[in-house]
């Protein structure tokens, strides 16, 4: 019975982070309030409380899961690759659900409003996704799909430092691109201009099959 309890608000405690998470998403993290969530989730906000301190520790807890869940779905798709820029593409189909769902004001909120969780994540990004583009980068040179005179540390270094541009409303201001047109974009340009021929005819391939299966409007 105890085990029980225990696991019905082991439950709960998830049930509350994954609404959250999906609030948060959606509409960005300032304008949504623990009330909001108490009211979604048809609870009391005193219950939310007895999971979470407060609203700081609940985006904390949704944004350190969702860098743990990177960590291993980046592996996973690089296991699962046939090459190098098919790695790309497998890494975009499964980010697809939350770069299409994801309001630009996510990343300015955790940066103006959540510096200390935005210093972890600039470090995820500066070490473990620096590290995922260094090393797809020279397998593609191994490969013979990128042009093996292309210098990795500088090259790695810029697209990390482009990556989720897409979030910046100083640069792209308007709701005109979603977040996954955006990165999209940026990413097949990235590649194409490193790819050898023999690369861009793997582009162009996976390319096609990617913008069919999401229903991708050329831009």
């Amino acid at each position: 019975m105890l085990s029980y309890f225990k696991n019905s608000l082991q439950d709960l405690k998830e049930i509350i982070k994954t609404r959250a998470e999906q609030l948060f998403i959606q509409n960005g993290i300032k304008c949504i309030t623990m009330d909001m969530l108490a009211k979604q989730l048809g609870i009391s906000k005193k219950t939310i409380y007895t999971f979470y301190e407060d609203k700081t520790e609940l985006v904390t807890a949704i944004f350190e899961q969702k860098m743990d869940e990177c960590r291993v779905s980046t592996k996973f798709d690089k296991m699962r690759s046939e090459n190098a820029i098919h790695e790309i593409y497998v890494s975009l189909e499964s980010n697809f659900e939350i770069l299409r769902n994801m309001n630009a004001a996510v990343m300015n909120d955790l940066h103006h409003h959540y510096p200390a969780l935005y210093d972890k994540y600039f470090k995820f990004k500066n070490t473990f996704l620096l590290k995922t583009t260094s090393d797809n980068l020279e397998r593609g040179i191994a490969e013979g799909l990128y042009k093996d005179d292309i210098p990795v540390d500088i090259m790695s270094r810029y697209r990390i430092g482009t990556m989720m541009i897409s979030s910046n409303i100083l640069i792209f201001p308007d709701k005109r691109y979603t977040l996954l047109d955006i990165e999209y974009i940026l990413i097949k340009h990235f590649i194409s201009g490193i790819a050898t021929a023999k690369g861009m005819k793997l582009i162009e391939k996976y390319a096609q099959k990617y913008e069919t299966s999401s229903n991708y409007e050329r831009k």
